[in-house]
Protein backbone atom coordinates (compact mmCIF):
# COMPACT_ATOMS: atom_id res chain seq x y z
CA UNK A 1 0.00 0.00 0.00
CA UNK A 2 1.47 3.35 -0.75
CA UNK A 3 1.85 5.79 2.05
CA UNK A 4 -1.18 8.06 2.00
CA UNK A 5 -3.82 5.38 -0.05
CA UNK A 6 -6.77 4.85 0.97
CA UNK A 7 -9.59 2.53 -0.83
CA UNK A 8 -9.18 1.56 -4.41
CA UNK A 9 -12.08 3.63 -5.40
CA UNK A 10 -11.05 6.46 -3.04
CA UNK A 11 -14.41 7.76 -0.71
CA UNK A 12 -16.76 8.53 -3.37
CA UNK A 13 -19.70 6.04 -2.97
CA UNK A 14 -20.88 7.33 -7.17
CA UNK A 15 -20.19 9.85 -9.67
CA UNK A 16 -23.50 10.91 -9.11
CA UNK A 17 -21.98 12.66 -6.03
CA UNK A 18 -20.88 14.79 -8.28
CA UNK A 19 -24.21 16.23 -9.56
CA UNK A 20 -25.37 16.76 -6.09
CA UNK A 21 -25.80 20.44 -4.39
CA UNK A 22 -23.27 22.32 -3.32
CA UNK A 23 -23.25 22.42 0.60
CA UNK A 24 -21.25 25.40 2.23
CA UNK A 25 -19.25 24.25 5.47
CA UNK A 26 -17.98 27.41 7.78
CA UNK A 27 -14.93 26.12 9.76
CA UNK A 28 -12.69 27.63 12.61
CA UNK A 29 -13.54 30.62 14.33
CA UNK A 30 -12.62 32.69 11.60
CA UNK A 31 -15.36 30.30 9.54
CA UNK A 32 -13.43 29.75 6.53
CA UNK A 33 -15.51 28.50 4.23
CA UNK A 34 -15.78 25.39 2.22
CA UNK A 35 -17.81 24.34 -0.54
CA UNK A 36 -18.45 20.56 -1.25
CA UNK A 37 -20.97 18.34 -2.97
CA UNK A 38 -24.02 16.94 -0.61
CA UNK A 39 -23.76 13.86 -2.17
CA UNK A 40 -19.92 13.38 -1.25
CA UNK A 41 -20.29 14.22 2.47
CA UNK A 42 -23.54 12.55 3.10
CA UNK A 43 -22.44 9.36 1.49
CA UNK A 44 -19.03 9.13 3.38
CA UNK A 45 -20.36 11.11 6.91
CA UNK A 46 -22.96 9.77 8.96
CA UNK A 47 -23.20 13.59 10.86
CA UNK A 48 -23.20 15.46 7.89
CA UNK A 49 -26.39 13.05 6.62
CA UNK A 50 -28.01 13.43 10.08
CA UNK A 51 -27.25 17.60 9.50
CA UNK A 52 -28.58 17.88 6.06
CA UNK A 53 -32.09 15.90 6.45
CA UNK A 54 -35.80 16.82 8.21
CA UNK A 55 -36.21 19.62 9.31
CA UNK A 56 -33.09 21.14 10.66
CA UNK A 57 -31.70 24.73 10.06
CA UNK A 58 -28.69 23.07 8.26
CA UNK A 59 -30.73 21.02 5.69
CA UNK A 60 -32.96 24.15 4.69
CA UNK A 61 -29.86 26.70 4.51
CA UNK A 62 -27.31 23.76 3.11
CA UNK A 63 -24.66 25.57 5.48
CA UNK A 64 -23.27 23.56 8.48
CA UNK A 65 -21.24 25.96 10.99
CA UNK A 66 -17.75 23.98 12.71
CA UNK A 67 -16.52 26.88 14.85
CA UNK A 68 -14.56 24.82 16.93
CA UNK A 69 -12.79 22.70 14.24
CA UNK A 70 -9.17 23.70 12.89
CA UNK A 71 -8.87 24.43 9.39
CA UNK A 72 -5.94 22.28 8.72
CA UNK A 73 -8.03 18.75 9.72
CA UNK A 74 -10.49 19.70 7.63
CA UNK A 75 -8.64 20.20 4.90
CA UNK A 76 -7.43 17.09 5.15
CA UNK A 77 -10.96 15.73 5.45
CA UNK A 78 -11.76 17.29 2.69
CA UNK A 79 -9.15 15.90 0.35
CA UNK A 80 -9.59 12.50 1.34
CA UNK A 81 -13.52 13.31 1.04
CA UNK A 82 -12.50 13.19 -3.07
CA UNK A 83 -9.22 11.23 -3.01
CA UNK A 84 -9.31 8.46 -0.70
CA UNK A 85 -5.91 10.01 0.33
CA UNK A 86 -4.80 11.77 3.54
CA UNK A 87 -2.59 14.37 1.93
CA UNK A 88 -2.70 18.06 2.45
CA UNK A 89 -1.65 20.75 0.34
CA UNK A 90 -1.10 24.93 1.38
CA UNK A 91 -3.51 27.03 -0.28
CA UNK A 92 -1.34 29.82 0.50
CA UNK A 93 2.04 30.14 -1.55
CA UNK A 94 3.81 31.45 1.05
CA UNK A 95 3.49 29.31 3.64
CA UNK A 96 4.62 25.88 3.63
CA UNK A 97 3.11 22.88 4.91
CA UNK A 98 5.38 21.87 7.03
CA UNK A 99 4.83 25.61 8.56
CA UNK A 100 0.78 25.26 8.59
CA UNK A 101 1.75 21.73 10.42
CA UNK A 102 4.21 22.63 12.81
CA UNK A 103 1.67 25.43 13.89
CA UNK A 104 -0.96 23.19 14.41
CA UNK A 105 1.55 20.43 16.00
CA UNK A 106 2.91 23.61 18.52
CA UNK A 107 -0.94 24.46 19.61
CA UNK A 108 -2.21 21.35 20.61
CA UNK A 109 1.13 20.55 22.04
CA UNK A 110 0.45 23.90 24.02
CA UNK A 111 -2.77 22.82 25.21
CA UNK A 112 -1.27 19.80 27.62
CA UNK A 113 1.67 21.43 28.49
CA UNK A 114 4.80 19.12 29.50
CA UNK A 115 6.29 19.99 33.02
CA UNK A 116 9.70 18.18 32.77
CA UNK A 117 11.84 20.59 35.31
CA UNK A 118 11.55 17.35 37.78
CA UNK A 119 12.82 15.23 35.52
CA UNK A 120 16.19 14.39 35.57
CA UNK A 121 16.54 13.16 31.91
CA UNK A 122 14.30 16.76 30.97
CA UNK A 123 17.48 16.78 28.49
CA UNK A 124 16.54 14.33 26.12
CA UNK A 125 15.17 15.33 22.95
CA UNK A 126 11.56 14.84 21.97
CA UNK A 127 11.43 12.42 19.14
CA UNK A 128 7.77 13.19 17.83
CA UNK A 129 8.42 15.61 15.58
CA UNK A 130 8.00 16.99 11.52
CA UNK A 131 11.58 16.59 10.49
CA UNK A 132 10.87 13.88 8.22
CA UNK A 133 7.82 15.49 7.17
CA UNK A 134 6.23 14.77 3.57
CA UNK A 135 2.40 16.29 2.79
CA UNK A 136 1.47 12.89 1.10
CA UNK A 137 2.92 10.42 3.56
CA UNK A 138 0.93 10.68 7.18
CA UNK A 139 3.33 8.14 8.59
CA UNK A 140 5.78 11.35 9.10
CA UNK A 141 3.16 13.58 10.73
CA UNK A 142 3.25 13.44 14.20
CA UNK A 143 1.18 11.07 16.51
CA UNK A 144 -0.67 14.37 17.75
CA UNK A 145 -1.42 15.10 14.63
CA UNK A 146 -3.12 11.92 13.36
CA UNK A 147 -4.83 11.14 16.77
CA UNK A 148 -6.77 15.18 16.36
CA UNK A 149 -7.99 13.86 12.93
CA UNK A 150 -9.28 10.39 14.33
CA UNK A 151 -11.00 12.66 16.61
CA UNK A 152 -12.61 15.09 13.82
CA UNK A 153 -13.29 11.57 11.75
CA UNK A 154 -14.95 9.99 14.94
CA UNK A 155 -16.45 13.29 15.29
CA UNK A 156 -18.16 13.70 11.80
CA UNK A 157 -19.04 10.03 11.76
CA UNK A 158 -16.82 8.97 9.04
CA UNK A 159 -16.40 5.31 9.16
CA UNK A 160 -13.27 4.62 6.43
CA UNK A 161 -11.45 8.10 7.18
CA UNK A 162 -11.15 6.62 11.17
CA UNK A 163 -9.24 3.27 10.01
CA UNK A 164 -7.81 4.83 7.45
CA UNK A 165 -6.14 7.27 10.56
CA UNK A 166 -5.80 4.30 12.62
CA UNK A 167 -3.92 2.25 9.97
CA UNK A 168 -0.82 5.00 9.58
CA UNK A 169 -0.42 5.54 13.53
CA UNK A 170 1.60 2.20 13.80
CA UNK A 171 3.12 3.07 10.47
CA UNK A 172 4.50 5.81 12.10
CA UNK A 173 5.36 3.93 15.02
CA UNK A 174 7.31 1.34 12.95
CA UNK A 175 9.30 3.73 10.21
CA UNK A 176 10.74 6.45 13.24
CA UNK A 177 11.06 3.75 16.43
CA UNK A 178 9.15 6.09 18.49
CA UNK A 179 6.95 6.37 21.09
CA UNK A 180 3.16 8.45 20.85
CA UNK A 181 4.23 12.17 22.83
CA UNK A 182 2.42 12.87 25.94
CA UNK A 183 -0.04 15.43 24.17
CA UNK A 184 -1.20 12.42 21.89
CA UNK A 185 -2.14 10.55 25.11
CA UNK A 186 -3.92 13.02 26.56
CA UNK A 187 -5.54 15.01 23.55
CA UNK A 188 -6.64 11.24 22.70
CA UNK A 189 -8.02 10.92 26.35
CA UNK A 190 -9.45 13.86 26.45
CA UNK A 191 -11.69 13.63 23.51
CA UNK A 192 -12.88 9.77 22.93
CA UNK A 193 -14.60 7.35 24.79
CA UNK A 194 -13.07 4.61 26.95
CA UNK A 195 -14.01 1.62 24.30
CA UNK A 196 -12.07 4.00 21.60
CA UNK A 197 -10.23 1.96 19.62
CA UNK A 198 -7.99 4.39 19.47
CA UNK A 199 -7.45 4.67 23.32
CA UNK A 200 -6.62 0.83 22.58
CA UNK A 201 -3.85 1.41 20.04
CA UNK A 202 -1.58 3.81 22.01
CA UNK A 203 -1.78 1.68 25.17
CA UNK A 204 -0.33 -1.53 23.12
CA UNK A 205 2.09 1.10 21.06
CA UNK A 206 3.01 2.00 24.47
CA UNK A 207 3.43 -1.18 25.79
CA UNK A 208 5.06 -3.45 23.06
CA UNK A 209 7.70 -0.21 21.99
CA UNK A 210 8.91 1.18 25.21
CA UNK A 211 12.31 0.59 25.98
CA UNK A 212 11.59 1.89 29.72
CA UNK A 213 14.79 3.26 29.77
CA UNK A 214 13.34 7.02 30.80
CA UNK A 215 13.09 8.08 34.44
CA UNK A 216 9.30 8.03 36.19
CA UNK A 217 9.07 11.44 35.18
CA UNK A 218 8.11 10.96 31.31
CA UNK A 219 5.26 8.73 32.67
CA UNK A 220 4.18 10.91 35.88
CA UNK A 221 1.76 12.60 34.17
CA UNK A 222 -0.13 10.81 31.62
CA UNK A 223 -4.06 9.54 32.78
CA UNK A 224 -3.93 6.72 35.24
CA UNK A 225 -6.48 4.70 33.39
CA UNK A 226 -3.98 4.84 30.33
CA UNK A 227 -1.26 3.80 32.52
CA UNK A 228 -3.36 1.34 33.77
CA UNK A 229 -3.82 -0.17 30.36
CA UNK A 230 -0.51 -0.10 29.74
CA UNK A 231 0.69 -1.78 32.79
CA UNK A 232 -2.17 -5.08 32.27
CA UNK A 233 -0.89 -5.33 28.55
CA UNK A 234 2.67 -6.02 29.61
CA UNK A 235 1.56 -8.12 32.62
CA UNK A 236 -0.20 -10.48 29.76
CA UNK A 237 2.63 -10.21 27.57
CA UNK A 238 4.74 -13.63 27.10
CA UNK A 239 8.76 -13.90 26.15
CA UNK A 240 9.61 -13.93 22.68
CA UNK A 241 11.54 -17.70 22.95
CA UNK A 242 9.91 -20.01 24.35
CA UNK A 243 8.82 -23.63 23.41
CA UNK A 244 5.02 -24.58 23.43
CA UNK A 245 5.05 -25.52 27.16
CA UNK A 246 7.06 -22.55 28.39
CA UNK A 247 4.04 -20.74 26.54
CA UNK A 248 1.10 -23.08 28.25
CA UNK A 249 2.92 -22.96 31.41
CA UNK A 250 3.20 -19.02 31.15
CA UNK A 251 -0.62 -18.55 30.13
CA UNK A 252 -1.41 -20.26 33.19
CA UNK A 253 0.54 -18.45 35.34
CA UNK A 254 -1.01 -14.88 34.31
CA UNK A 255 -4.77 -16.54 34.69
CA UNK A 256 -5.72 -16.24 30.96
CA UNK A 257 -5.08 -20.03 29.72
CA UNK A 258 -8.63 -20.44 29.58
CA UNK A 259 -10.11 -17.18 28.97
CA UNK A 260 -10.13 -14.91 25.80
CA UNK A 261 -8.22 -12.23 25.82
CA UNK A 262 -8.35 -10.64 22.28
CA UNK A 263 -5.29 -8.67 22.66
CA UNK A 264 -3.13 -11.14 23.91
CA UNK A 265 -0.77 -13.44 21.30
CA UNK A 266 -1.19 -17.33 22.46
CA UNK A 267 1.94 -18.45 19.94
CA UNK A 268 4.55 -15.13 20.12
CA UNK A 269 4.81 -12.01 22.06
CA UNK A 270 3.30 -9.64 19.51
CA UNK A 271 1.36 -6.24 18.98
CA UNK A 272 -2.28 -6.75 17.71
CA UNK A 273 -1.29 -4.00 15.55
CA UNK A 274 1.52 -5.97 13.62
CA UNK A 275 -0.44 -8.93 13.47
CA UNK A 276 -3.73 -7.79 12.02
CA UNK A 277 -4.55 -3.83 12.15
CA UNK A 278 -8.40 -4.60 11.28
CA UNK A 279 -8.41 -5.74 15.30
CA UNK A 280 -8.72 -1.76 15.97
CA UNK A 281 -11.33 -1.41 12.90
CA UNK A 282 -14.99 -0.94 14.17
CA UNK A 283 -16.19 -3.30 11.33
CA UNK A 284 -19.98 -3.87 11.33
CA UNK A 285 -19.65 -8.23 10.59
CA UNK A 286 -17.03 -10.68 9.60
CA UNK A 287 -17.72 -9.80 6.09
CA UNK A 288 -16.99 -6.30 5.90
CA UNK A 289 -13.54 -7.35 8.06
CA UNK A 290 -12.46 -9.87 5.29
CA UNK A 291 -13.47 -7.51 2.40
CA UNK A 292 -11.22 -4.64 4.24
CA UNK A 293 -8.12 -6.96 4.80
CA UNK A 294 -8.53 -8.09 1.30
CA UNK A 295 -8.33 -4.56 -0.23
CA UNK A 296 -5.40 -4.13 2.10
CA UNK A 297 -3.42 -7.04 0.63
CA UNK A 298 -4.53 -6.23 -2.63
CA UNK A 299 -2.95 -2.90 -2.30
CA UNK A 300 -0.10 -3.99 -0.59
CA UNK A 301 0.52 -6.49 -3.77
Amino acid sequence: MSSSSGSKTGSLSSAKSFYSPIITVRVGPDKQEFYIHKGVLCSNSNYFAKALSGQFQEAKTNTVELDDVHVLLFKVFVAWLYTGKLTYESSDPSVSAQDEFEKLDTMLNELYPLDREDDPESDMPMTDDLSEFDAEDPTTWTHTILCALFVLADRLDTPRLKVLVLDFIPGRERCMDILPSHAAILYSNANTTKSSPLRRLLVHIAAYTSSFGQSSCTWNHLPPEFLTAVLVTLGRRLPAKQCKSCFDDALYNNGIYDRVIDDVDRTEDMPPFRRDICFYHEHKDEEEKEACRAEREKQGG
